[in-house]
This record gives C-alpha cells, sequence and structure tokens, in this order.
C-alpha cells in the first residue's frame, strides 16, 4: 500500500486515490521531493498542456504514486505513453493507476476567459516496496498559473458638434465652448489641446479653457478656436471653429420717471432718465410716447415736454422711451404711472351734529354743516360707526341699533373735485326700551283647584333682555282671573293683559307604578294607587281581559291556577269617588316564562378513547317542558338531541343548551376527565417456527389484538399466536376492549415490531377464483359491518 498525506485521515492505496492532495499520515520514514512540470508561465483559456508530476528521494526502487487537484480547467488521461494515470469524472483530480512509477504524465485544459489564476496541488510519494508503511517517504506541492493578459492597440479619439455659444455674442457676453468627445474604445477626455484666437492672434491665457469671459473681448473683434481631442494615450483630427463675431450691444434704459412727482393740473409734465452702453458709446434719446388712462395719445409722439393745457385733475400719465448708441436701439422703458392732482380748493366742514335721546326702537338723525370758498355746489357722504358705512344717509334705521351701543356718525363734502376730511359728531348711547306684552290665554276651560291653571303669553323685549312677570290672581265665586305684566332687568314694565278661567270638581285618580311582568307561580295582583283632590272615598271597579278576551274576574287579584305563561292579562280600572268616575286606568301584564334548568348526567367512569354518552333528559322546566336540546363539545358544535354520544379524551368540555316549548333556553358547561384504560403490559413478541407468539400482562377482562392496525382477534387471555402469511416487518399492538369498545391507547409497552424472514411464513393453499371471490366478499360485508357499529355507538 502507498500512502501520501500530512494529515491522518488521508490513505494511500496501491491502486491510487483522488482528492488527496493534502498528502497521507500512515506511510513515514523520510520525506520525498516532488515537482510538477509542463505548465505555461502563463495560459491561454481552452489551450491544453502536458503535465509531468515527478518524486524522488533517497529510497531505493521505483514504487511511488501520486494524487494531484486542480481548482479551475479540466484534468484528463494523456493519448500516448503509459497508461498508468486515471482522473475522476469532473476532471478536477488525477492519481496513479499503479505503483511501479515515480513520474507520470497527464493533461490540463486551460479554463474559459476571464477564470483568473489556477492552483494546482500535488501530493507525491515514493515507496521501498515492502508492502508495509514504514520506511517510504512523502511530501506535498502547489503552485499557481496566472491566466495570459491579451493587449489591443489603442484608437485616437475624434470630436463633432463643435460650436461657440451664443453664436451672435455681445460685449457683455461669455463665449461658451461646446462639443462632442467620442473614443470608439470607450477612454475619457484627458488632455484635450484648446486654441483661442482673436483676430487672428492666439491668446495663451485662454489655453484648454472652455469659455471666454467678456473681460477679454470688445465689439468689432472675430474670435476663432481650435480643439485637438485626446485620451491621454492619442491625439484625434483637430477641429477648427472660424469668424466668431463680436457685435454692438445696444444701450439699456436703468431709470425713467415723469416730473413733477406730484403734479397738479396746472404743471407742464417732463421726464429724467438714466442709461448704460457696455461698449462706451454716446447715447440718445430716439422715440417718446405718452399714454394717457393706458391709451396712447400719439399727437405727443417725440415730446419732451407735455403742456399743463392738456393735463386734467385725475388723469393717469405714463411714458416709454427707447435710447440709441448710432448703431442699435435699447428695449422700450416705461416709467411709473403718476396720478395728476388737482389745483381746486376743498370744501369744509363746521359741524356734524345727532340731536335728542334715542332708543333701540328710535331711528338716529345726524345733521352737517359745510363751507366752499370757490362757492362749488357741495355732496355729502355719510358713514356710521359700528360696522355700518354703507349707510350713506342722515337716517340709520333702528334696526341697525341696539342697547348700551354708542354711535358717531361721520360725514365729509365733495366740490365736484375734491372731497373735506371726515368730520365726526358727538357720541350717542342708545338707551333701554320697555318690554312688549303681546298676548294671555288661560289654556284651561275649566279647572279643579287655583293651582291647576296653566297659561300662555307672549312678550318681547327689543332690547333682547331678560324678562320677568308679574301675577295677580283675584277669585269672584267660582270664576279665578289672571292679570298680568312683563318687566326687564332695568325694570320697564309693559302694559298688563288680563284673563279668566271656571273652578269645577275634581274627579278621582288611579295610577299604577308596579311591575307589568309576573310569572304564573303566583297571584296575578297589582297593587293600584288611588288619590282625589277633594280627599273624597275612591272605589275601583275592576275588567279583566286574558289573551284579548273578556273574563269574569271583577277582583284586584287572578288566582295562580288561572295564569298560564305566554298568558297576556289587560286590567281596565276605573276609579268612582261617589260623584264622578275618574279616567279609567288600562294596564297589560304579560305572564312571563321560566326557563329551563340544563342538566348533564353521564356514566361514572369516562374512559379515555371510549365513546361516552351524555344526557340531557334530566333537565326540568317548571312551567312547560324541554323539548329540544343542542351540544357543544370544546367550544364546537356537534348535534342536538337528548343524548349525545362523544369519543372520551383526557378532558372534554361539555357544553349544554336546553330550550322549552316556550323558546326559553338555559345553558350549562362541565368539563369531565377522562380516566386512563388499563393498557398491556411488556408486550413480548418471538417467532415459533411459522408463527408469532404474542404474550402481555395487564388489568383488562379482554384485550384487543392489532397487526400492523388491523385487528386480528379479540382474546380475553394474555397471550395469542398469529400466523401471518407475508414475510416483513410487522407491528402489533394489544389495546383493551372495554364494553364491547376497542380502546386505541396504548404505551410503548403494548407494542412490538417483529421481522419474519421468508422461511418463518408458510405458504398458505392458494384458493381457486371462486373461492377467492367469496372471501373477499365476506371481508368487504365485515368491514362495513364493523364501521356501522362503531357509528351505531356514537350515534352519528
Amino acid at each position: 500500500m502507498i500512502l501520501s498525506s500530512i494529515t491522518p485521515i488521508s490513505l494511500a492505496r496501491s491502486n491510487g486515490i483522488h482528492s488527496s492532495s493534502g498528502g497521507c499520515g500512515c506511510h513515514y520514514a523520510t520525506s520525498a521531493t516532488v515537482s510538477i512540470s509542463g505548465q505555461p508561465a502563463s495560459y491561454n483559456p481552452g489551450q491544453t498542456y502536458t503535465l509531468t508530476v515527478s518524486a524522488s528521494g533517497s529510497i531505493s526502487g521505483n514504487g511511488g504514486g501520486f494524487s494531484l487537484e486542480v481548482d479551475k480547467g479540466t484534468l484528463a488521461v494523456p493519448s500516448v505513453g503509459i497508461m498508468s494515470v486515471k482522473v475522476n469524472n469532473a476532471g478536477k483530480s488525477a492519481t496513479h493507476t499503479t505503483s511501479s512509477y515515480r513520474s507520470w504524465d497527464v493533461d490540463w485544459t486551460g479554463p474559459q476567459a476571464g477564470s483568473g489564476v489556477v492552483q494546482f496541488d500535488l501530493a507525491a510519494m515514493i515507496a521501498n516496496g515492502n508492502g508495509g508503511t514504514s520506511g517510504d517517504g512523502w511530501s506535498t506541492t502547489s503552485i499557481q498559473v496566472p491566466e495570459a493578459v491579451v493587449v489591443t492597440p489603442n484608437n485616437p479619439p475624434s470630436l463633432s458638434n463643435l460650436q461657440i455659444t451664443p453664436a451672435n455674442p455681445y460685449t457683455t457676453d461669455t463665449l461658451s465652448l461646446n462639443y462632442t468627445f467620442e473614443d470608439q474604445d470607450g477612454d475619457s477626455e484627458i488632455g484635450s489641446v484648446i486654441h483661442w484666437f482673436r483676430d487672428n492672434v492666439r491668446v495663451t491665457s485662454l489655453d484648454n479653457q472652455t469659455s471666454v469671459s467678456p473681460a477679454f473681448t470688445q465689439k468689432g473683434q472675430t474670435w476663432n478656436v481650435s480643439v485637438t481631442p485626446s485620451d491621454g494615450t492619442d491625439y484625434g483630427q483637430q477641429e477648427n471653429l472660424t469668424n466668431i463675431f463680436v457685435i454692438n450691444s445696444p444701450p439699456v434704459v436703468q431709470f425713467a420717471e415723469i416730473l413733477p412727482e406730484n403734479a397738479t393740473d396746472a404743471n407742464n409734465l417732463s421726464f429724467t432718465w438714466q442709461y448704460s452702453d457696455a461698449d462706451g458709446d454716446n447715447v440718445s434719446i430716439s422715440e417718446i410716447e405718452w399714454f394717457l388712462d393706458g391709451a396712447k395719445v400719439s399727437a405727443f409722439d417725440g415730446y419732451m415736454v407735455i403742456p399743463s393745457v392738456a393735463v386734467r385733475d385725475g388723469d393717469y400719465w405714463y411714458a416709454n422711451i427707447k435710447l440709441s448708441d448710432g448703431e442699435s436701439n435699447s428695449s422700450w422703458f416705461s416709467t411709473a404711472s403718476i396720478l395728476i392732482g388737482s389745483s381746486n380748493n376743498a370744501p369744509e366742514i363746521t359741524s356734524v351734529t345727532i340731536d335728542g335721546v334715542y332708543t333701540t326702537v328710535d331711528d338716529l338723525e345726524a345733521t352737517c354743516t359745510a363751507t366752499d370758498i370757490d362757492n362749488d355746489i357741495l355732496t355729502y357722504e355719510w358713514s356710521w360707526s359700528n360696522g355700518v358705512g354703507s349707510v350713506n344717509s342722515t337716517i340709520l334705521s333702528s334696526t341697525y341699533t341696539s342697547k348700551g351701543q354708542t354711535w358717531i356718525a361721520s360725514c365729509r363734502v365733495s366740490d365736484g373735485k375734491v372731497w373735506s376730511d371726515w368730520t365726526n359728531s358727538q357720541s350717542v348711547v342708545i338707551q333701554n326700551s320697555k318690554p312688549i306684552l303681546e298676548f294671555l290665554e288661560i289654556t284651561q276651560d275649566t279647572v279643579y283647584f287655583e293651582n291647576e291653571t296653566e297659561y300662555n303669553y307672549t312678550a318681547s323685549d327689543p332690547d333682547d333682555d331678560e324678562l320677568f312677570k308679574q301675577e295677580s290672581w283675584t277669585r269672584e265665586g267660582d270664576v279665578l282671573t289672571l292679570t298680568l305684566s312683563i318687566y326687564d332687568s332695568e325694570f320697564g314694565y309693559s302694559e298688563s293683559l288680563s284673563d279668566s278661567v271656571l273652578i269645577i270638581n275634581s274627579p278621582p285618580v288611579v295610577t299604577y307604578s308596579g311591575n307589568y311582568e309576573f310569572d304564573s307561580l303566583s297571584d296575578l295582583e297589582p297593587i293600584m294607587s288611588v288619590s282625589d283632590a277633594n280627599g273624597d272615598d275612591v272605589v275601583l271597579n275592576w275588567i279583566w281581559i286574558r289573551n284579548g278576551f273578556v273574563t269574569g274576574f271583577n277582583s284586584s287579584v287572578i288566582p295562580s291556577e288561572n295564569i298560564g305563561a305566554g298568558d297576556v292579562w289587560v286590567s281596565m280600572v276605573t276609579p268612582f269617588d261617589g260623584e264622578d268616575n275618574g279616567t279609567m286606568l288600562i294596564s297589560e301584564f304579560t305572564i312571563t316564562n321560566n326557563n329551563p334548568i340544563a342538566i348533564v348526567s353521564s356514566a361514572d367512569d369516562l374512559i379515555q378513547g371510549a365513546f361516552v354518552t351524555f344526557s340531557a333528559m334530566d333537565s326540568v322546566d317548571e312551567d312547560g317542558e324541554v323539548i329540544s336540546a343542542v351540544w357543544k363539545v370544546n367550544g364546537l358544535l356537534i348535534g342536538s338531541g337528548l343524548t349525545q354520544s362523544v369519543l372520551m379524551s383526557e378532558e372534554l368540555v361539555i357544553e349544554l343548551t336546553v330550550t322549552d316549548n316556550l323558546g326559553g333556553t338555559n345553558t350549562t358547561e362541565i368539563t369531565y376527565y377522562g380516566i386512563m384504560p388499563p393498557t398491556a403490559e411488556n408486550l413480548q413478541a418471538s417467532v415459533k417456527g411459522n408463527a408469532v407468539l404474542l404474550e402481555w400482562g395487564g388489568n383488562a377482562e379482554e384485550w384487543a389484538v392489532m397487526r400492523n392496525g388491523e385487528l386480528v382477534e379479540i382474546t380475553s387471555a394474555f397471550s395469542f399466536k398469529d400466523e401471518p402469511t407475508l414475510e416483513g416487518e410487522h407491528v402489533y399492538d394489544i389495546y383493551p376492549v372495554i364494553e364491547e369498545q376497542v380502546i386505541n391507547i396504548g404505551t410503548a409497552e403494548s407494542t412490538a415490531n417483529i421481522y419474519l424472514e421468508i422461511k418463518n411464513v408458510e405458504e398458505a393453499p392458494g384458493p381457486d377464483t371462486t373461492f377467492g371471490l367469496i372471501l373477499s366478499i365476506v371481508l368487504i360485508l365485515f368491514s362495513l359491518t364493523i364501521l356501522g357499529y362503531s357509528y351505531l355507538k356514537r350515534r352519528d
């Protein structure tokens, strides 16, 4: 055996071993010298190279072995030479096929382009041929081979779309150079050469600049530019742009205004202006336009002054001017608009007054006295305080005023040209107004007592003050008279009004404030309350109606034996005081249903895994009968009926809802805990010839023998012999049988696995076709019987 490893887990074999380039730990003595030759300094993708693997050292003989691994490319067995090498299916590992050599050849094909550095890992050994692990030597080595780099020649760049903006520059413009740099190798622009020429003279201070500021340009100059593109390696073809002419800059109007600033209809209008010219040219006005109230007055085009005879009070004037430097005109410039004032003398107000005392129902009236030096006809304008300035009148309607407000009238006058200043009157405070009693009426034609009298009235207060009433009652015989007046918070009284009513006898009154629901287990006996304002004795007359039919009962009590749940009884009670009947009181009483009481009953012992029957038959209803029951188990509805079968688990929450013949319901919830059934203990299974012998212990009276989940037999014994007809593994379970139910609950001790070989299975004599068909039918009927039995137990 040849070993080649530096780790204990790698072993060398005389017929080679793949993927063991890390070495061998079982062969030992001395080290060996290993090498790889034939590999390129850098590989070309897809090219095949023949590699030579060698091992040498001080150990005599020719025996040896190797394991070579490569992370990229593909290893292959050479097509010529000694076939002493083998390669794995992946082509990533090569090893020897015989231990008779110390040098081997193997082909390697480089990976696809872009794979990068490839690593070869080699472990090789030299053996002394003694058949043991001593006296041998081994070593490892690794080499890396880079991928060959392909160098492509550079292509020079080019440019297009060479242009200068603006195309027709002024002296104040910056010249901006724009072009599109193009390089088919995708190189960036590096070191492009830009030369600017002014009047055909190169401006070296602008070399390699893409813009020229206005400081370098003047009107009349001609500019050229040349651009040689560069990608940092090569220069492209030079491109030129010529004859960019700097044209004259037009003058600019910076400011202009009409004089005088506060002109009247007695002033001439002129204007002043300021300008700038980038070229320093002499500038003069080339055009003037005048506008009156937004419309151009063409007759004044070119006028420097507008005479006062053309100016009127209230005019709005502005002017447009345009300048020229001899070559170009400026843009139009508009002055601010001015309003022409008047030379007229304004009228003056001598007094504004409001005379008298005013309440909220009075209109305010003001007077104004004014003079005018020019004896012009005057027009008056009024304004009132408290937000009603829109009332332009000497009279202010009372609809605007409220008590306690202070009012001032303001007036100004106009002579048709100018207005005087506003002048205010003295202040006037609005006084309180008396309330008004508009209507009074006693609402009854007759009353039994004075304190029963009710009346309605309508009153108002112009000031919206809180109103108070003053009553005066007088009686003459059976006639009661009310006299009413109204006053406000400042004790302003209205006029008074009167009305009368007749006092008559008071009938008795019966009332009821007790319950309107009774049950059928007690007498129906509502307790009525009676009253008589005159203190007379009162007798109650009773009429009873049951479910819409008049009965013969005429007292205050209905015995319980005459009452049924769901009845509706109506009492009609009339009070009598010996003189008059009072108003009949009609009361409706409902005989309520007493809900049933849900009671769940079950067997004493509830075995887990068995179907258990729960019953609602012990539920009771005092005034009817229980007619239905609904069952829930652990919150889930499972069915209805007075009994319900449920598969018992460790814990069940049973919820029973019962309903009586009148729809009354009651629900109870009980938690039941299942008792673990007895289980088979220490089940032992063994093979005896062609049979499986089962033995167990436990406390059940009967046991179910299950093979592979199927029932085989029910027995009261503690052992059973089974003869399966199939080889292979069989799983046996022993379950208890309680009250004819197989309880599918077991433990690890009640389950056993056993394997039957073919020799332990006695082939049963094969039945003919007819017998097989009969047997199949019998088995199907048996299965249906078992299934039906299980559903019968559950009462599904």
